[in-house]
């Protein structure tokens, strides 16, 4: 059965997200199912004791929270735990499926370079900045370069 047929085109992803988490009656809410899908497109296959760790949601609401997403097709049956093509879908409607690998490999990880697809941006970027207001020093304001704001999405991304 096709994720269309499951949940009517009026459904948004949005909409899933809280459907599920009212399900399972998750206090963090939509904002809860969300970090359990990022935490299993990053991890997969992953154990509910994995996601469990990854997301710091205790294991039962993440097992319950598995198998209500199991019942909507959106994750495997099988274990560890996978998102299905479906799953992946949402996933991707919900901006989660953005995959870039911003690690060091001069400095064993350590720290972050801007991947050449993101190159364009930082340019776009910096022209953007160079229009805005300058600094404002008497709060001890300041700048930093373009490269740093892509570096520090790239490790909120990561986190």
């Amino acid at each position: 059965m096709t994720n269309a047929r499951r949940h009517p085109r009026s459904t948004t992803a949005d909409q899933l997200l809280t459907e599920v988490a009212d399900a399972v009656r998750l206090q963090e809410g939509p904002p809860g199912v969300r970090s359990v899908l990022r935490a299993l497109r990053r991890l997969a296959p992953a154990s509910t004791k994995d996601l469990s760790r990854a997301t710091g949601l205790p294991v039962p609401i993440v097992a319950a929270l598995g198998n209500e997403l199991r019942r909507r097709g959106l994750v495997t049956r099988e274990r560890p735990s996978r998102l299905t093509e479906a799953g992946s879908d949402l996933v991707a409607q919900l901006g989660m499926d953005l995959t870039l690998d911003a690690t060091c490999r001069t400095c064993d990880g350590r720290e972050l370079v801007i991947p050449e697809v993101l190159d364009e941006a930082v340019r776009r970027l910096r022209a953007l900045m160079e229009s805005g207001p300058a600094a404002d020093m008497a709060i001890d304001q300041s700048h930093c370069t373009a490269e740093t704001k892509v570096r520090r999405v790239l490790a909120l991304l990561t986190a």
